[in-house]
């Protein structure tokens, strides 16, 4: 239910540490704003020593839970998501960019060292002189402050099971001895040898010290060595509304309005879907993909490129529009909407549209290069039609002329994926026959043409060359075979006159080098 600001406290898990006693806050975008003195204000502290750590591996939404596990507000998260608030500290990992699958394993240890506040009944500050002072965007001020350690690592775990059986195992026994009280942390040479395993280590963290470690092992003995020391980082803010303390503030953030939990919830729900989405495809699009297809289809995988930009685009805009609405909500300038009316706009449907359709266009072309490989096993050498001088002013004769090269020993077997797919039984037995007369042929270049990208419309699936022209071609060579002998000939009994002369003129030379050098028509394609 969405309510004017009261004077009653709030949290905001402190994802910027650079907050204190005082601190003025921006609801409107979380974020940390001036100090003002509060020196005079008594101040309250308690010791809690207070631990806790908590192993999880993947799910679904893995890292949208993950904030909600270490105690991230609904507001605060929705404000990371839209990029409403620079992502710092343990808020960063919502851009952890690696998959995130049954090798992945998310590490989080939290100590709760002291808290201290400020008064619950300060004095109040009437004078309008101060209260003017203030930033017009602060809504609330810091009035209470947790510190300690927060710390969030990222494990990828090797592909190996028994390795993986024995790293959490290994986890779970560092995070029994990291909850004892007991000083001592030690594990044995086996146990550190296991964990040299672990592929990949991202840490998150309010302690600089920990940012700075790449070993787990290290990160957990730093942990274990200052578990019940004074820490003066801030793990989490309490804050209370302006007038708390500026009873006389009329300025703008004197109006702070919550969203209702429903729409902030189906907002985050419906953004972090859509970013998890995108950002899955762009992996395959950009890394996966081009190393499956191995240099193939080039031009496809640019166009899959070409067109998640521009998804992107259109995603980055409706954040935006998001973000700004959220900032008007909160600050009182629009009213609340309901989920359909903010969740409705043009960008959400291209975007949702151009999810399926490159899903559906990387599926296609993942399959395809399966079938490469495939046809790679079997000998054939895989040739997109599209790279090469053949087009929809062709016709099947004009096809056999510039692929089937004279003197070439090929089986060229043409087909495409619509083909494939409507007649997988022809496209086997082609395929067997081609390996039959492979077996027969060693010499013989199997040669699998897909027409499935050029503008050329393939009725049917054929195997070049075809008989028809290798009777062309054997017809044709016979009749040159002919005309040479002929002319070889004539040229024969003129030499034999000119060798009884004794004198043999050039133009007979030049005539027998000219026959003798005639060359067969080159294909216009080389394959």
């Amino acid at each position: 239910m969405s309510n004017e600001q009261t004077l009653y406290s709030t949290n905001r898990k402190a994802i910027d540490s650079s907050g204190s006693l005082g601190s003025l806050y921006d609801g409107y975008k979380d974020r940390i704003l001036l100090k003002v003195n509060v020196n005079s204000i008594e101040k309250q502290s308690e010791e809690y020593k207070v631990r806790h750590c908590i192993i999880t591996n993947d799910s679904k939404d893995q890292k949208l839970n993950i904030l909600q596990m270490m105690g991230v507000e609904n507001e605060l998260r929705l404000s990371i998501l839209l990029n409403i608030r620079e992502k710092t500290g343990i808020s960063a990992i919502i851009d952890y960019s690696y998959p995130i699958n049954e090798y992945t394993r998310f590490f989080y240890y939290s100590y709760l060292d002291r808290e201290e506040q400020l008064s619950i009944n300060p004095p109040k500050i009437q004078s309008s002189d101060e209260s003017s002072k203030l930033q017009t965007s602060a809504t609330h001020i810091i009035t209470g402050i947790q510190t300690g350690i927060d710390i969030i690592i990222v494990l990828e775990l090797p592909s190996n099971k028994d390795l993986v059986t024995k790293i959490d195992r290994i986890l779970h026994r560092i995070r029994n001895l990291l909850l004892d009280d007991d000083n001592i942390f030690k594990l044995t040479s086996d146990d550190e040898r296991v964990l040299e395993s672990i592929i990949h280590t991202k840490i998150y963290s309010n302690t600089r010290d920990i940012q700075n470690m790449k070993r787990f092992y290290d990160i957990c003995r730093y942990i274990k060595q200052n578990q019940n020391k004074t820490v003066d980082y801030p793990l989490s803010y309490t804050l209370r509304p302006i007038k708390w303390l500026f009873p006389t503030y009329t300025g703008p953030g004197a109006t702070f309005i919550l969203p209702p939990p429903e729409l902030n919830n189906n907002i985050e729900q419906n953004m972090h879907q859509l970013r998890d989405n995108i950002t899955k495809l762009e992996i395959s699009i950009k890394l996966d993909l081009p190393k499956l297809l191995n240099g193939h289809l080039k031009d496809q995988i640019s166009n899959l490129q070409k067109s998640w930009s521009n998804m992107n685009e259109k995603f980055i805009n409706e954040i935006e529009r998001l973000a700004k609405l959220v900032i008007d909500i909160r600050s009182g300038r629009i009213q609340v909407l309901t989920v359909d009316q903010a969740l409705n706009s043009n960008n959400q449907t291209f975007i949702k549209t151009m999810i399926r359709d490159l899903n559906q266009n990387l599926n296609d072309l993942k399959n395809k290069a399966y079938f490469i490989s495939e046809l790679d096993r079997q000998q054939f050498r895989y040739v997109n039609i599209a790279e090469h001088n053949i087009d929809k002013t062709d016709n099947e004769k004009t096809i056999e002329r510039k692929l089937v090269q004279n003197g070439q020993r090929d089986y060229i077997l043409c087909s495409n994926d619509v083909l494939n797919k409507t007649k997988p039984e022809q496209l086997r037995q082609l395929r067997c026959d081609a390996i039959e007369e492979f077996k027969n042929n060693s010499n013989l270049c199997l040669i699998y043409a897909d027409f499935s990208y050029c503008s050329f419309e393939l009725k049917n699936m054929m195997k070049l060359p075809s008989n028809k022209y290798t009777n062309e071609q054997n017809a044709s060579k016979r009749k040159e075979t002919t005309s040479s002998r002929e002319s070889q000939t004539t040229i024969s009994s003129s030499t034999q006159v000119q060798t009884n002369t004794q004198n043999i003129d050039p133009l007979f030379t030049n005539l027998q080098t000219f026959a003798s050098s005639q060359t067969k028509p080159q294909s216009s394609i080389s394959l």
